[in-house]
């Protein structure tokens, strides 16, 4: 890039210019050559001269100008690359700020998943463990009844057992939380849905003993205002029968 401590103009001006400059003199010089001779004609002379020389003081002026703008463009496309450059670098910049936002967007979302899996664990409802040779896979419910805390004083033995029985239980039940009232347990056989005891149990969406009736009556069953009318009617035949004898 050119600086602005030394700036040439172009090539092209310049020869363009000196060459109207060169044309200027020649003709200058010719028409002195002409008109010498008479008092007359050398005034004319020097008159065609003057004009001449402040034509070639404007033209001067105007070549002067244009390299002034032409430096001027220079300085500007120059602080134009700059701030270009300066934006670049800002964008580095952002981009391994956002790259690393991601990154430790990443790793809190996996420290999420983690403490959302064990606080899901804690939550499933216990299964009394079943025997490897029964052919029920199918869990068993806990009793309602409220059980006694076991003593401080137990062995860490004890304890490391039930933790080897209760991760068989995970292993051998597949339980998945739905909502927060429902699970869903799977087994090598069978899929189902498991509502905990503390929760009361979800109404069925069909009325089974209403289509039953109307499967037996094929809707042919008297509604109690019809059976009222029935009556009144049998009352008021019985009435005119005993009227008739």
């Amino acid at each position: 890039m050119l600086e602005t401590d030394s700036i040439e103009p172009p090539k092209e001006i310049v020869k363009n210019d000196l060459s109207t400059l060169s044309n200027n003199i020649i003709s200058c010089l010719s028409a002195v050559s002409l008109k010498v001779g008479s008092d007359k004609e050398t005034i004319s002379c020097v008159e065609e001269c003057v004009i001449a020389t402040e034509e070639l003081q404007t033209l001067g002026g105007l070549v002067r100008t244009d390299i002034k703008a032409v430096c001027d463009s220079v300085t500007a496309i120059n602080e134009q690359i700059e701030q270009l450059e300066s934006l670049f670098r800002n964008i580095d910049h952002l981009e391994g700020f956002v790259k690393q936002k991601k990154e430790q967007l990443t790793l809190l979302e996996y420290e999420k998943s983690l403490v959302e899996t064990a606080k899901d664990e804690k939550e499933l409802p216990d299964f009394i463990e079943i025997e490897k040779d029964s052919e029920d896979d199918s869990p068993m419910e806990i009793s309602s009844k409220v059980q006694c805390k076991m003593p401080v004083t137990e062995n860490i033995s004890n304890l490391k057992s039930k933790k080897v029985k209760k991760k068989t239980k995970r292993q051998k039940y597949k339980v998945i939380k739905l909502n927060e009232s429902i699970y869903k347990s799977e087994t090598k056989t069978s899929t189902f849905k498991v509502v905990p005891l503390s929760v009361s149990p979800p109404q069925p969406s069909f009325n089974f003993r209403a289509q039953l009736l109307q499967k037996r009556t094929k809707n042919q069953r008297l509604t109690k205002m019809e059976q009222a009318g029935l009556k009144h009617k049998n009352k008021w035949f019985a009435a005119t029968r005993r009227g008739c004898h």
